[in-house]
């Protein structure tokens, strides 16, 4: 804009080679990125460019009066094309301060050179003018020639702790990625990958990322696999069993248990499954440990009952009292 704006103001003045060259500068400018009015403007201010003098035939003799009233017919005769100029350029600063967006960095500030390219950073087309630097969302494209010395910026999880599915360890899934300031988002390969078994205790995660230019970012971090789940006991309901004798009776029973990263194990059991129980109730209390050092506890209540019995006076054989 600034390049148009100065061409037109130089025209208006009547000093035509500074107007052409700044007119043609605005209409290169103008024409790369795609803003077509605006180069027709410049070029159509090109076209205003005339001579100022008239044409004199050198041969023929004039006097100093004469050359006088020439130049003052010719400033006269021109003073149409010298309003119109100055409007031009009137039209022209009014309209770039109503229109020109803030911010916007001045033509004159930009080479005479360019060279445009464009680049596609995530659906988002960027214009890349040498010596000038342009953003697409958060990718930043570099200007031509200008190396690439920033590495990818990698974003990985914190620590991780996984309870243990069996003895093997636990599978474990987690995200990392990468982006790049030119590159936008780059490809990480981390070690060992997501989804895979972790075996139990602490296995550090490294990762890296690395852009076009060779530029490599890497991190780590840990993943814990730990067993902190207790056994899972199977204990038999209440029992209750007849004595014939004072003494008791013995009681068989089936208790066992099972751990997610040990398997099956045998309980402790007091008093033991097969022992004589005494007349009345007992309280069994079993438990399991595992080799993380879980324990599981659990109780079943045994009972004894003394059965009478009678003698059949007429067989001699003891009979249950009814």
């Amino acid at each position: 804009m600034f390049s148009h704006q100065l061409g037109t103001l130089e025209l208006s003045l009547d000093n035509l080679d500074q107007a052409r060259a700044h007119l043609e500068h605005a209409v290169q400018l103008r024409a790369w990125p795609g803003d077509h009015a605006g180069a027709a403007v410049s070029s159509h201010n090109l076209g205003l460019l005339v001579p100022t003098a008239p044409v004199v035939d050198p041969a023929e003799p004039r006097s100093r009066g004469q050359a006088i009233a020439e130049r003052w017919r010719a400033i006269v005769g021109r003073w149409p094309v010298i309003a119109s100029r100055a409007a031009v350029v009137a039209l022209t600063f009014l309209l770039g301060v109503l229109f020109l967006p803030r911010g916007t960095t001045s033509e004159k500030s930009l080479p005479a050179t360019t060279q445009a390219s464009t680049t596609t950073a995530g659906g988002t087309t960027t214009n890349t003018t040498a010596g000038a630097t342009t953003t697409a969302g958060e990718v930043t494209v570099p200007p031509s020639g200008v190396p690439d010395t920033v590495p990818p910026v990698l974003k990985l999880p914190s620590d991780l702790t996984r309870e243990a599915s069996s003895r093997n360890g636990a599978r474990v899934r987690f995200a990392a990625s990468a982006t790049d300031e030119v590159d936008g988002s780059a490809a990480v390969t981390c070690t060992p990958g997501s989804g895979g078994t972790f075996p139990l205790g602490a296995t550090t995660v490294t990762c890296s990322a690395v852009d076009a230019a060779g530029l490599a970012a890497n991190g780590d971090f840990t993943v814990n696999v730990n067993d902190t789940r207790a056994p899972a006991l199977t204990l038999p309901g209440d029992l209750s069993v007849q004595a014939t004798t004072a003494e008791g009776a013995e009681v068989a029973y089936q208790a066992s248990a099972s751990d997610s990263v040990d398997g099956a194990m045998g309980p402790t059991c007091a008093p033991p499954s097969g022992q004589l129980f005494r007349v009345g109730t007992t309280k069994v209390r079993c438990s399991a440990n595992d080799r993380a050092g879980n324990t599981a506890t659990g109780r079943f209540r045994v009972v004894i009952k003394l059965v009478e019995l009678r003698i059949n006076q007429g067989s001699g054989t003891p009979q249950r009292a009814r």
